[in-house]
């Protein structure tokens, strides 16, 4: 009975010093996490014992990609992006997320990267990256820059916007539907964002949002929203898979 006692004390302490041992570590880690947050710094990354051999350079598939700064960068899934200083040769990074990385771009010398979850990333050189905080929670599937503002969107109407791409407000669109934000592009002194099912919103900062396009019709799919040549272009498909687009030259008619 004596050594039953004793083998249960023994337990007991280690499993207390287990728990306390991992309540420090979470806590160090949170606040070092914290600290690199408001500081700015990189984002911290736990190496890993394991190292993707094949296919290489990762088996993640390339997302969307941006070029600057003499790099491209291409984002995929589960916080992995791929970098190449010619296009030819690419090397992966695994950022501190499990989150996908849905869009990127490169405007004002930064890399900006929108992901699920709110995530937003960014960097000047693509290999030095920094966790931005934005109040959002729903995926980010697009990042656009204009007149100084950076914009993200996202799901349920989502919409973030920041002037250093470093703080993030999240805005209000005049939709009564939480619309899921797919696209967008500046031009013409405004913003332009294509959300699903067919709906195009303006704004000329990225905080006050109309709705300019409601194209309800059942056999059309759009697909983005983009700029140039002094136009606006939605594409897009019908059900019978012919292709359209539709121009503007302001975004509004």
């Amino acid at each position: 009975m004596c050594y039953f006692r004793s083998l249960l004390r023994t337990i007991t302490a280690w499993c207390l010093f287990l728990l306390i041992s991992i309540t420090i570590q979470c806590r160090t880690n949170k606040d070092t996490t914290i600290d690199n947050k408001a500081n700015n710094q990189p984002a911290p990354c736990t190496t890993s014992a394991w190292e993707w051999r094949d296919p290489l350079p990762a088996g993640n598939c390339p997302g969307e990609i941006a070029f600057g700064n003499g790099k491209y960068v291409a984002v995929s899934d589960a916080g992995v992006i791929f970098t190449s200083p010619d296009g030819l040769s690419w090397q992966h990074q695994s950022l501190c997320t499990y989150y996908n990385f849905n869009d990127i771009i490169f405007e004002a010398g930064q890399f900006v990267v929108a992901g699920d979850s709110g995530t937003i990333f960014t960097s000047n050189d693509g290999t030095n990256w920094y966790e931005q905080l934005s109040d959002a929670r729903e995926p980010l599937n697009t990042v656009g820059y204009g007149s100084g503002t950076f914009v993200v969107a996202g799901e349920g109407g989502t919409v973030c916007t920041s002037p250093d791409r470093v703080k993030w407000t999240e805005q209000k669109t005049d939709s009564k539907y939480k619309l899921s934000f797919r696209s967008i592009a500046y031009g013409a002194g405004r913003f332009a964002v294509y959300a699903y099912p067919n709906y195009l919103l303006t704004s000329p900062d990225g905080v006050t949002w109309t709705t300019t396009l409601h194209y309800p019709d059942d056999d059309t799919i759009f697909n983005s929203v983009s700029y140039a040549h002094d136009h606006f272009l939605i594409t897009g498909y019908t059900r019978k898979r012919s292709g359209l687009i539709f121009s503007s030259r302001d975004g509004i008619s």
